[in-house]
This record gives C-alpha cells, structure tokens and sequence, in this order.
C-alpha cells in the first residue's frame, strides 16, 4: 500500500514537474510572439526619431499586436508624407526668398537675425560669420523708428517709402509674424526692402521734365502775349514799331514750334513709333551738302566751315538720310553757333574699325567728327551733355537760345541706327564730337 502510494506521488510530481516545463516552454513563446513585436515598434520608434522612414515592420499576425504594427506603419508613412510636405514646402519658401531681387531679412522677437538672403548680404556687406540685429539695421538705414515702434499685430505693418541708403531708394516693409511650436508662441519680424531707385529717379525726371516744358513753352507765350497786348493797347503806334512787335511774335512762335516738333520727336522714339526709311547713299555727299547748307550762317560769324575729305573713296552708307541729316546739321549748327566769330569747324570722316568704344560693338564704322576751337565745355557738365534740357550756362550764355533737346535727339537717333555719339571737349579750347555709324542701320 506505501508503495503504491508512493508511486502514485511519483507518477503526481513528474506529471506536475513535466506540466511545468511544458507551461514554462509555451510561456517563452508565448512572452517572445507578444515582446518581440512591441521591441521591433519601439526600435522603429526610436529610428523614426532619427529620421529613418523606410524600414516597414512586418505583420505576423491579426490579432492586436498585428493591429497595432499595421497601424504603426500607417503612421509612420503620414508622418513621412506630411514631414515631406512640410519639408518641400520649406525649401520653396526658402528658394523663393533665396532669388527675390529684394532685400529680405528675419528677425525673432528679440531683433537678433534669423535668416538673411543673399540681396540682404549684399547690400549690408554681411558674410556667413555677422549678421544684423533688427536696431543695427534700422540704425544703419538712419529711420526715425526704434524697435519698440514696431509692436504691431500679427495682420499689421509698416511702411516706409523713399528711405536713401547707398545711393539707393527703398520701400521698406515690417512685418509681424507668429508660429506655435510645442503649445508655445513664437514669433519675430520680417523686413523687406524692393529697390524703387529706377522708378523714383523716373517719376523725378518726369516731374523735371513737366517743369522744365512749362518753363520752355511758357517763355515763348509770354513774349507773344507781351507783344501782342502791346499791338493791341497801342492801335496809333508807328509801322516799323508795331513790325518789330509781330516780328517777335513770328520769332517766339517759330521757338514753340521747334519745341514742340523736338517733344514729338523725342515721344516717337521713346514708344518706338518713329518711321524709319533705309537707303543706300554716299555719306561724303550728305556732309558736302550739309557744309552747303550751313556755309551762310557760318561765314556770317566769319567762321571757317571745312570739310577734310579721306584720300579714298568711303563705300555707301544704307541707313534713313534724312534723320542721318538732321543729326549732322544739328552738331555742326551747334559748332557754328559756340564758337566766337572767327573761329574754324573742320568735318572728317573714315570708315574704320572701331574697338573699345563704349556702347558699340567692335567692327567697322562710320566716323564723322565734327571739330570746332570754341568755347568748349566744362568737364564736370560733359556727362550730363546728353541729358533732355541740359543746357551749359557756366560756359555758353542763355542768349545763344536752343532748349537742349537737339543732341539728346541726335544720339537717341544714332542709337536707333546701331552706332552712338562721343563728345571730347576743353574748356576755352574746343570741343570735338564723334559720329559712329554702321554700314547698315539696325533698326
């Protein structure tokens, strides 16, 4: 019976202990099928912190650990899409701001830089090592404004017209801006600077130019006006008083008339509606005729007009005569009439190869020069020569008359044709003017 028991017992605990290893084995696979999972999401999760978006885990299952992998997956590709767009959509903002031909600089609440683009480097001088706080930036721009000025709303700004800064004009806007990171509000300022110098300059040199015609004109109407009120309030007056009265009005309307035929003129070429006529012609018969034309009025001032003929033959010119015509008449008239009386005005011409000449291409050209020993030209107004209205008064009297639109016409005209006008001058020695031209007129 003891034994029997025993063997029982024995029989009870190898059962238990076999039931044991059995339980102790299912739990290992059973602990491994339900931790290896949840170790692969948090090594993913871990990868995922770095960056790491492309390893996917894989589903062994259905169940909830299945459910849960399948559904780690799927968020680790939004997080990747919407980490993409958000990236993509940086990079442009980024290389939009990167290419603006405007200044544009960021600043967080503080005033310290927190990114600067390359026209906003250029134009402060700034390199990868400085930067610009918000008060050096409006110090440097000398703006009546502090920092604290520009506390404004999220939606407000600021906006400064025609600041000067380095020759330059600007617009300057300030911006509020604001972004939320981890529940918490950031914000900062964003400056942008668009250069206005060419539209400011233009809107200048049209309100100059507005004036400058009211002046022009209303000198003219006022002599007509006076003269004819005199005609009027006078109807005894002798003959050859009341002559010399309408022959100013016939004068100063004629001064209008040329005035008004320069603006149309000069209008035509700057829409570029100027007809334009090209033909074949002998530019030595066009000066010889232009030296017929103006011989009276310089032998008049005893002045001597020449033309130096070149030993051979220049080829024909194709280009429109008659404005290659008024250009010349208009240099050599203007010879005629600054240099004292007595004086000499020489023409030449060559056809050669030009080089290193501003505005002009290298290759070959007309050049007519046009030679007088007058009074020449102050050096610091010969840049301006050109300029509509320009008139040298430190050197040439008011009394000469002319508007200063006829060489601004004659170059805007060579221009036209492919060619360009240079002037050398010395005061109290002479000026020279040099006529460039191509063989065939590119307009």
């Amino acid at each position: 019976m003891k034994e029997f028991s025993w063997m029982v017992f024995s029989i009870i605990l190898q059962s238990l202990l076999i039931g044991l290893i059995i339980a102790i084995i299912l739990s290992f696979f059973l602990s491994k099928a339900i931790v290896s999972p949840i170790q692969n999401i948090t090594k993913k999760a871990t990868r995922l912190a770095k960056g790491d978006f492309e390893e996917k885990l894989e589903v062994y299952s259905e169940d909830e650990i299945g459910t849960l992998t399948h559904t780690f997956n799927k968020m680790a590709d939004t997080l990747k899409s919407n980490l993409n767009e958000i990236s993509n959509q940086r990079e442009k903002l980024e290389s939009i701001i990167h290419y603006l031909k405007d200044a544009v600089v960021a600043f967080d609440n503080e005033g310290y830089p927190m990114h600067i683009n390359p026209e906003a480097k250029t134009l402060f001088n700034l390199t990868e090592e400085n930067g610009i706080t918000l008060d050096g930036m409006i110090e440097i721009l000398d703006l009546d404004y502090r920092s604290e000025d520009l506390a404004m709303g999220e939606n407000d700004s600021v906006v400064l017209s025609n600041v000067v800064y380095d020759n330059r004009v600007f617009d300057i806007s300030f911006g509020k801006f604001n972004f939320y990171l981890s529940n918490e509000k950031y914000g900062g300022y964003i400056a942008v600077l668009h250069d206005v110098t060419e539209s400011f300059e233009l809107d200048k040199s049209r309100r100059e130019f507005i004036a400058t015609v009211s002046h022009e004109l209303g000198t003219p109407l006022t002599g007509i006006k006076g003269a004819t009120e005199t005609i009027v309030a006078n109807p005894d007056m002798p003959n050859d008083v009341k002559n010399h009265f309408l022959n100013m009005v016939i004068s100063e309307s004629d001064r209008m008339t040329h005035i008004v035929h320069d603006l149309l003129v000069l209008s035509r070429l700057d829409n570029n509606r100027m007809k334009w006529g090209a033909s074949s012609f002998s530019i030595t018969e066009l000066i010889e005729k232009c030296c017929l034309v103006l011989s009276t009025q310089a032998e008049s001032n005893g002045q001597m007009l020449s033309f130096i003929k070149n030993d051979e033959q220049l080829p024909e010119i194709i280009a429109d005569r008659e404005k290659t015509e008024q250009v010349l008449i208009n240099i050599v008239q203007n010879a005629i009439k600054y240099t004292q009386n007595g004086g000499s005005i020489f023409i030449a011409a060559d056809f050669r190869h030009i080089s290193g000449v501003e505005g002009l291409a290298d290759g070959k050209y007309f050049k007519v020069s046009v030679t007088d020993n007058g009074m020449g030209i102050p050096e610091e107004d010969i840049p301006h020569i050109f300029e509509r209205f320009y008139r040298v008064e430190k050197a040439r009297n008011s009394d000469k008359g002319g508007t200063g639109l006829g060489l601004a016409i004659a170059r805007e005209i060579v221009q036209a044709h492919g060619g360009n006008i240079q002037i050398h001058s010395k005061l109290h020695e002479g000026t020279t003017v040099d006529i460039y031209l191509p063989q065939k007129a590119q307009f």
